[in-house]
C-alpha cells in the first residue's frame, strides 16, 4: 500500500510540473483573390527580424508557478519570412534578397510572439503577437504595425501541436492585418 502511495504521489507532482515544448511554426499568407493584385507590383526586396530579446515563444506555467519555455523548432523570422513572400506572391510582387538599397523594400519585425499557458484549471492560453512594417519606395518610408491577441480556455495541458496552432494562428492574423491595402499600395505605387 506505501508503495501504491508513494507511485500516486510521484504521478501528482510529476504532472504539476509543466515540462518545455519544441513547435514547428507555419504560419499562412492571407488570402488574395482576382482583386487584390497590387498595380505596379514588381520586385521587391524583403527581409524579416526577431526584434525579441528572448528566443522563446511562449511559457507554460505550472500550478506552483515553476516556468517552462515554449521554443521554435527552426528560425522564427524564416517561417515568417515564408509566409509573407507567399502573401506578396499572390498580390503580384516578386519578393527578392534584401538590399539596403533596393527600391522598393519592406522590413517585417516581430516585436512580439508569446504564448502564456496558465496550469490553473481551467488551463488560461492567451497568445501574443505584435509585426511592424517599415517601407521604403522612391526615397519615402512607410511604417505600421499589427497585432492579433488570442485567449482561450481548455480542461488539458497543450500538447506541442496545440501551441504551434496558436502560435501560427496569431502570427497568421497578424500578418493579414499587418499586409494592409495601404501598405500594398505604396509599395506598389509609391507614396
Amino acid at each position: 500500500m506505501r508503495i501504491f502511495s508513494l507511485v500516486l504521489t510521484l504521478l501528482l507532482l510529476a504532472g504539476c510540473a509543466p515540462t518545455s515544448q519544441v513547435v514547428n511554426l507555419a504560419p499562412t499568407a492571407p488570402t488574395a483573390g482576382p482583386g487584390d493584385q497590387v498595380a505596379g507590383a514588381g520586385r521587391l526586396a524583403l527581409e524579416v527580424v526577431d526584434g525579441r530579446n528572448d528566443s522563446a515563444v511562449g511559457t507554460l506555467i505550472g500550478s506552483e508557478g515553476k516556468r517552462a519555455p515554449i521554443t521554435a523548432a527552426h528560425d522564427v523570422p524564416y517561417s515568417l519570412q515564408l509566409a509573407v513572400a507567399d502573401a506578396l506572391s499572390k498580390r503580384g510582387f516578386k519578393p527578392t534578397v534584401w538590399s539596403d538599397d533596393a527600391q522598393p523594400r519592406l522590413l517585417v519585425e516581430i516585436e512580439k510572439l508569446n504564448l502564456t499557458v496558465d496550469d490553473s484549471l481551467p488551463r488560461h492560453l492567451d497568445t501574443e503577437v505584435v509585426l511592424k512594417a517599415t517601407a521604403w519606395h522612391h526615397g519615402q518610408r512607410y511604417t505600421s504595425s499589427a497585432q492579433s491577441s488570442i485567449s482561450d480556455r481548455m480542461a488539458t495541458r497543450p500538447s506541442a501541436e496545440t501551441s504551434a496552432t496558436y502560435l501560427n494562428k496569431g502570427l497568421s492574423q497578424a500578418l493579414d492585418k499587418l499586409l494592409a491595402p495601404k501598405l500594398m499600395q505604396f509599395l506598389g505605387t509609391g507614396p
